[in-house]
This record gives structure tokens, C-alpha cells and sequence, in this order.
């Protein structure tokens, strides 16, 4: 659970989200804050693994590819872009694809810093 919003992950592989979408971090292609579940429609493999971390998200697909949305003010997205915020499910990492990442985890602070962690198999 981010700082206002939720991932959910479905039993088929699905995932859900709801609360604030401010700066995108719900994945809807909008900035809306979303009161009730809405299935993330752009991201079409099933989900392994998912963080809602501040007002970031990311989403690991089971064919280990990753998908960050949300906001970027401190590179939080892991892509090396300039963009402040995105909200659409966007594929980076392909340094990892090497290796099997096996856990996402983030934390956030109580003054809205933000980290995120991708645990591997190594």
C-alpha cells in the first residue's frame, strides 16, 4: 500500500488499483483519484509481484518484465527520464532481465521520501 493508494492483485493475474491518482500512480491513463477498484487495463502479462510505495508503483509481469507509474521527482520510476510523473504503466528495466528478480519492496518516510528495492536470485 502506497502513502493514499492501493495495488491489488487478482487471482488470474489482474491487477487493481484505487485511491489518490494525483501523479498517476493508479495507471488509469489519467490523473483521477479512483474511489473503488479499476483494473489497470495496459498491462496485458500476469502479474508476479507488485509496490505501492509513496505515490510510485511498480509491477513485475511473470515474464520478469517491470512496470513503473506514478511519480519521478527523485528518479523513483527507474528509467533515467526527466518526465515529474507517469500515468501509465511504462516497461523499464531491461538491465534486469539477466536475472530472476524475485521480490519487490519500498518503504516510504514520513516526510514522502520514497525507496524501492528489486531483490534478485544472486
Amino acid at each position: 500500500m502506497g502513502s493514499s493508494h492501493v495495488l491489488a492483485l487478482s487471482s488470474r493475474g489482474a491487477v487493481f488499483s484505487w485511491g489518490n491518482g494525483d501523479v498517476g500512480q493508479l495507471g488509469h491513463s489519467d490523473f483521477e483519484d479512483q474511489k473503488k477498484p479499476k483494473q489497470i487495463m495496459t498491462i496485458y502479462a500476469d502479474v508476479a509481484d507488485m509496490l505501492a510505495a509513496g505515490d510510485t508503483s511498480i509491477v513485475k509481469d511473470e515474464l520478469n518484465n517491470l512496470y513503473s507509474f506514478g511519480c519521478n521527482l527523485q528518479g523513483q520510476l527507474g528509467d533515467n527520464s526527466a518526465i515529474k510523473c507517469r500515468n501509465v504503466p511504462t516497461k523499464f528495466g531491461k538491465q534486469f532481465l539477466l536475472e530472476k528478480i524475485m521480490k519487490l519492496r519500498g518503504n516510504c518516510t514520513r516526510d514522502g521520501k520514497t525507496t524501492l528495492s528489486l531483490m534478485t536470485d544472486k
